[in-house]
């Protein structure tokens, strides 16, 4: 008979946590007696409340939509970062973001982490445009003094948009 590694954990046991393992949770949607909930897409969607999965980018940030507007125009759809880690995460490890997301009370942005160029434009307190600059990945740019809110979107969106020093941008919450 051979002998067992005395440091190899029974089967069944979590090698890290030293606890019995738990069976997969079945595909579930949000009800009334259930706690933990799962998109019927899968994968996406907050587990008790304590970390966000990896999934749609708009579903994974906490905040509300909005509409980027100017001149009477609107320019795009945006999502609104309201929460500190909404904030600090940004956009960082969007391969295409294919929303702008605005950024209030922020007066610096950097790209450390991004895998693509982003169009930045910071606004004043009357959300006037007062910078507009392409920030290349892994880049860390100076303040902006007068900012206090920074939009932030793919890579050539402000030419599409025609937005430029002196616009005046409206963030219209839907």
């Amino acid at each position: 008979m051979r002998r067992q590694d005395p440091y190899r954990l029974a089967a069944g046991v979590h090698s890290r946590r030293c606890r019995a393992l738990r069976r997969a949770a079945g595909r579930r949607v949000m009800g009334e007696s259930t706690r933990c909930w799962q998109a019927a897409g899968g994968g996406q969607g907050l587990c008790r409340g304590r970390r966000r999965r990896d999934g749609d980018s708009l579903q994974r940030m906490t905040s509300g939509d909005a509409w980027l507007v100017a001149g009477g125009r609107v320019l795009a759809s945006a999502t609104v970062a309201e929460s500190r880690g909404a904030r600090r995460r940004g956009m960082i490890g969007e391969r295409d973001p294919q929303f702008a997301l605005v950024l209030p009370r922020c007066s610096w942005v950097h790209s450390v982490g991004m895998r693509c160029a982003l169009d930045v434009a910071y606004l004043d307190h009357a959300s006037r445009v007062v910078k507009v600059q392409r920030l290349a990945p892994m880049r860390l740019p100076m303040p902006v003094r007068e900012a206090r809110t920074v939009v932030e979107a793919k890579a050539g969106s402000f030419e599409r948009w025609g937005l430029k020093v002196g616009d005046v941008v409206e963030v219209r919450r839907t």
